[in-house]
């Protein structure tokens, strides 16, 4: 036999690789960062706000988030057979369900993650365990009514047991979940679009100073020596 008639065989039962799934982990380099709220919250309001705020910025993406809700007028409305479907042929990277309400992330979200870029989406805290095993990254900033914090710190200094009882529930930690900050609502959404995108801006800064200094580390020597000298020339095409 020739080289080429000496593949081995496909073992039977190993079943081939498709699409990402929602139980497929991703390996990406991008990031999800989830807006973390619940109905009372208005993240999804902030949300929208701060996707106009940052629109044409590449590295950001705002997706559609497919659902079953009836009201959802800004998402891709299916109905439950549909979105079971789309769940099993792999057209959805994540699912969760909050309340009775399935929701989901699109598959072809999966790419923009490889390039690197940044999925914005406000979802419930239901939502992080998906998000966690769709992304190897997964940043979160928690959204919540003033009242609702200003409540929770008075049930905290009338004793650890009462405090149990007050607090608001939340989602257990999540592996590979980081918490990015938080943003307190009052009815006044102006000061809470800007608490929201300082976050956000800042994150996006870290992010460049590090992958700038990672550049810098890999650049040859000389290179590196030409960069540090002091510049007396600013050329014309840097003041156009």
């Amino acid at each position: 036999m020739s080289g080429d008639e000496q593949k081995p065989r496909q073992r039977r039962g190993v079943a081939r690789q498709s699409r990402p799934s929602a139980s497929t982990p991703r390996t990406a380099a991008g990031r999800i960062i989830a807006v973390v709220g619940d109905a009372t919250s208005g993240h999804a309001v902030l949300v929208a706000a701060l996707r106009r705020r940052f629109a044409g910025d590449p590295r950001l993406v705002f997706p559609v988030r497919v659902t079953t809700a009836a009201s959802e007028d800004s998402h891709l409305r299916v109905d439950r057979r549909t979105f079971e479907a789309m769940r099993r042929d792999g057209s959805l990277m994540a699912t969760w369900r909050d309340g009775g309400v399935e929701e989901g992330l699109r598959s072809d979200h999966s790419a923009m993650l490889d390039d690197g870029r940044w999925i914005v989406i406000a979802v419930p805290p239901a939502a992080l365990p998906a998000l966690a095993r769709a992304s190897v990254r997964v940043d979160r900033i928690d959204v919540e009514a003033r009242s609702h914090i200003l409540g929770r710190r008075a049930a905290i200094g009338r004793g650890a047991a009462q405090a149990g009882h007050d607090r608001a529930p939340r989602a257990p930690r999540q592996r590979h979940v980081s918490r990015l900050g938080q943003v307190a609502t009052a009815g006044d959404f102006a000061t809470g679009l800007r608490a929201l995108a300082a976050i956000l801006d800042a994150a996006l800064r870290v992010t460049a100073a590090r992958a700038d200094g990672a550049h810098a580390k890999r650049a040859p020597a000389n290179e590196r020596g030409r960069r540090d000298r002091p510049r007396d020339v600013v050329t014309a095409s840097a003041g156009a």
